[in-house]
């Protein structure tokens, strides 16, 4: 399926340095190929 035709999951946090991260791997590795999964964050971390 085609990145602009998959349905977009965000997985939001404040410092989007570990769980989110975690989060997206998971859903990429799932489904990854029927969803377009991103993670980011509202206080990065940095």
């Amino acid at each position: 399926m085609e990145e602009e035709t998959r349905p977009l999951i965000l997985i939001l946090c404040t410092g989007n340095s570990c769980r989110s991260h975690m989060a997206e791997g998971v859903l990429q590795e799932v489904a990854g190929d029927v969803l377009n999964v991103q993670s980011a964050g509202s206080d990065p971390a940095g």
